[in-house]
């Protein structure tokens, strides 16, 4: 599957995981060619929940945020009320760190994803989609995602 053909789906609007070097340039032209927001979770900056809800209330603009799981919920359910585009991609890289030291709360975070995608699909919002870059191995079972 193509991040094109992807973006053009909001029915599609999942975890995906995009394996090689990261690609930011071509990433960037792809997602804002189609009308998105493009957001970078550095994960070089993550190593536990704490740094992990620092970076992403940076990288995604939140204009308020609480520092908890439920929190993240509300901020990524709500991403139209403060950005604008017809949907949003996070591009999460060099998250091991982050799963090595805290595999516990990385799952949390994922099911967080998971269910702020499923609320955004479930009511006609703006996609979210979250795309993880894998440079080796593979990301648990998420699907795997082309950007040509």
């Amino acid at each position: 599957m193509n991040l094109s053909g992807l973006l053009a789906n909001p029915d599609d609007a999942s975890l995906y995981q995009i394996f090689g070097e990261p690609q930011m340039e071509l990433l960037k032209t792809i997602v804002e060619s189609n009308g998105f927001r493009l957001f970078w979770l550095d994960g070089k900056q993550v190593s536990s929940k704490a740094e992990f809800y620092n970076q992403i209330e940076k990288a995604m603009e939140f204009p308020y945020f609480g520092h908890n799981l439920d929190a993240l919920y509300d901020c990524l359910s709500d991403l139209q009320d403060w950005l604008t585009g017809k949907g949003f991609v996070l591009y999460y890289t060099d998250y091991a760190r982050f799963l090595d030291t805290d595999p516990h709360s990385f799952d949390k975070i994922l099911d967080v994803f998971l269910d702020a995608i499923d609320f955004r699909r479930q009511y006609p919002l703006p996609p979210l989609y979250v795309l993880f870059q894998v440079p080796q191995g593979k990301l648990f079972s998420l699907k795997v995602l082309e950007l040509g």
